[in-house]
């Protein structure tokens, strides 16, 4: 993913809606500017590169509740 991080958070809560973050860690090494809404192509990069790589656990406890769905929720309105 280069200089890109990307955060999803909530995804073992059900209470909570799921949401994604952002940050290019080359321009903003503290992460301080969430810029999901700007860079949804990264999203996407990131979301195929987790659908490709992981493998579903075996624990309940780890299993997480990542879709296509809840993927781009940036939290964040545009």
């Amino acid at each position: 993913m280069g200089d890109w991080k990307v955060i999803w958070k909530d995804l073992k809560n059900n209470k909570k809606i799921s949401t994604v973050s952002v940050y290019n860690l080359d321009n903003d090494p503290k992460e301080e500017n969430d810029v999901a809404n700007e860079y949804p192509e990264i999203i996407e990069k990131a979301f195929e590169i987790y659908k490709k790589e992981h493998s579903e656990s075996e624990f309940e406890r780890f299993k997480l509740q990542l879709t296509r769905d809840n993927a781009f929720n940036t939290g964040i309105s545009s």
